[in-house]
């Protein structure tokens, strides 16, 4: 099944915010799918997705705080 690009990355910005409201700064791809509810196979083409759509978020949630050497 084909990923709607408008709907996947409002999904995504929905998911994005509602971890950085519980602390989270980081996330995988895996983690993104299976919170979607997206299958296996989608996987990929959700990273590609989010890499051609937005490469300077990958991995770092957006807004979330700089991590500092204690």
């Amino acid at each position: 099944m084909q990923l709607d690009p408008e709907v996947v990355l409002v999904q995504v910005d929905h998911f994005e915010a509602e971890a950085r409201s519980r602390g989270v700064t980081h996330t995988t791809f895996r983690h993104i799918t299976d919170a979607l509810n997206l299958s296996g196979n989608q996987c990929h083409d959700l990273r590609e997705l989010r890499i051609n759509s937005r490469p300077w978020q990958i991995h770092r949630l957006p807004d979330a705080p700089e991590l500092t050497e204690p």
